[in-house]
């Protein structure tokens, strides 16, 4: 996730790692942030959570300071503990990946479970797919079905694409041609292409394949409006 406040308005900044050189107004624009990073780490001190989370990606960026994943996680952690979902979900990506802290799965399966149940459609998705793997926490591919649909009905279409699958082979759930094929339809008119359940679509009945048409039709109308 991008950051709060100041961060969306920096985010196309080149990164103040890269080995290229600087031109003026890049230079310019670290001067500008610097003071900025430091208000945020003086308020971040004093236990404010959204300025934890801004200079733990400040940190992580290495925009206003030094990139440092360490500083990055100390404070992330710091906005996590107080329920910040978005420093929850790139907290776990750390522990997961390994950066500024030890790789632990199964921290970074608690701080996305703790996303997830704040309503974050990417880590409702990353969740369950740590859930379906057994990564960090106990196999269990109802509950990551369960993760799965939450972020397919806030309109993610990786999650609506691993839904129909769900649907299309009857994990966990009976097979339901018609509601796999219509989330199928979702996910590829958003962009994700799978060419197998695409083979699967086009073996069905004409008249299968027509209402699952019609229902990807209506959710996406009744979504476009905030109607799910």
């Amino acid at each position: 996730p991008s950051m709060n406040l100041l961060g969306m308005m920096h985010a196309d900044m080149p990164a103040l790692n890269d080995k290229t050189k600087w031109l003026p107004n890049q230079l310019a624009a670290r001067c500008l942030f610097e003071p900025v990073s430091a208000a945020f780490e003086a308020a971040a001190k004093q236990g404010h959570a959204i300025a934890q989370y801004n200079i733990g990606m400040i940190y992580s960026h290495g925009e206003g300071r030094d990139e440092n994943f360490a500083q990055a996680a100390y404070w992330l952690e710091k906005a996590a503990e107080q329920g910040h979902a978005p420093a929850q979900y790139d907290l776990a990506t750390l522990y997961y990946e390994g950066r500024g802290v030890g790789v632990d799965e199964a921290k970074a399966a608690h701080w996305l479970n703790k996303a997830a149940d704040a309503g974050m459609p990417a880590a409702q998705l990353e969740f369950a797919r740590m859930l379906a793997k057994g990564e960090g926490v106990a196999k269990d591919e109802k509950r990551a079905f369960h993760y799965i649909k939450k972020a397919a009905l806030k309109g993610n279409v990786v999650a609506q694409n691993r839904l129909a699958r769900f649907y299309f082979f009857g994990i966990v759930v009976d097979s339901d041609l018609v509601e796999g094929a219509k989330w199928h339809l979702l996910a590829r008119a958003g962009g994700v292409a799978d060419m197998g359940l695409d083979t699967l679509l086009a073996k069905m009945p004409a008249d299968q394949r027509k209402k699952a048409e019609s229902t990807a039709g209506e959710w996406a109308s009744r979504a476009t409006v905030g109607i799910q």
